[in-house]
């Protein structure tokens, strides 16, 4: 049986995403408390080859970089309205994931780059 938990602590009702730290405190530890996840799934506004993924809020950004950086694997959600994109805030490079889960499989250059990054596309 594992546990599952949702990071953040507040939502973002316009986007349905959840924002806060990914440290954590406590009061025997008033230092970070530090979490690893096996698999993390990102949902992020846009994707592109120039800026990596992206979203439009700063705090997302900066809850998602850091989850990526302590998970084992990432899985970004985004549907293809997403491709060819790019956002007021960068969350991280192409390469900083591993698997695009999407209704349809991104094609040309941005399909190339994904491939180069090692992305695994996963499409129906």
């Amino acid at each position: 049986m594992r546990d599952l938990y949702l990071i953040g602590g507040a939502v973002r009702f316009v986007s349905q995403a959840t924002v806060g730290p990914v440290a954590f405190g406590s009061a025997g530890n008033p230092g970070e408390v530090s979490i690893r996840a096996d698999l993390a799934f990102i949902a992020v506004g846009a994707v592109s080859v120039e800026q990596g993924w992206s979203t439009s809020n700063l705090g997302e950004a900066a809850m998602m970089s850091d989850m990526i950086a302590r998970a084992a694997k990432v899985a970004v959600l985004a549907d293809s309205s997403k491709f060819d994109r790019q956002l007021f805030a960068r969350i991280a490079p192409l390469e900083a994931v591993d698997y695009l889960v999407t209704e349809r499989a991104p094609e040309g250059e941005l399909a190339e780059a994904l491939a180069v990054a090692g992305v695994e596309i996963v499409a129906p």
